[in-house]
């Protein structure tokens, strides 16, 4: 299957890389990889997503964005996560903009064309986050 999820060392972020000719199934086993993850991570998980390489159909897009909006454990709705997508082509991008309507969940997911780029958007929440519980 052309998926990868793994943890960054000491980090509450996930990489996950899909390539190729993906498919509802596909996401499902991000989801289901990711869950044990972030049962480790025990607070807000950070899920950067490659999908740089990624080809597929509108047909199997729609249903993706199905399982997305779903609240399968370890699913981008999953409260425990919070997700950062990157790919520039046409279907990550339709992705990105269909998930904020209504019908999937109106969530803003960061887009970022590189993975440095949104591993440092990533890193910079997190720090953000703890200065701010470092104050309080």
């Amino acid at each position: 299957m052309p998926v990868t999820v793994e943890r960054l060392p000491n980090e509450p972020i996930i990489m996950a890389r899909l390539w190729g000719e993906i498919d509802i199934s596909c996401i499902s086993e991000m989801y289901e990889r990711s869950v044990p993850i972030i049962e480790e991570v025990g607070g807000t998980t950070w899920r950067v997503t490659d999908a740089l390489d990624v080809e597929t159909t509108f047909s199997d897009v729609v249903q993706i964005l199905g399982k997305i909006a779903s609240d399968t454990p370890g699913a981008t709705t999953d409260p425990r996560v919070k997700s950062v997508l990157v790919g520039t082509n046409q279907w990550v991008t339709f992705v990105a903009d269909s998930l904020q309507q209504r019908q999937y969940g109106t969530l803003n997911i960061p887009r970022y064309e590189t993975v440095d780029e949104a591993l440092a958007f990533v890193r910079s929440q997190i720090a953000e986050t703890a200065a701010a519980s470092a104050g309080e």
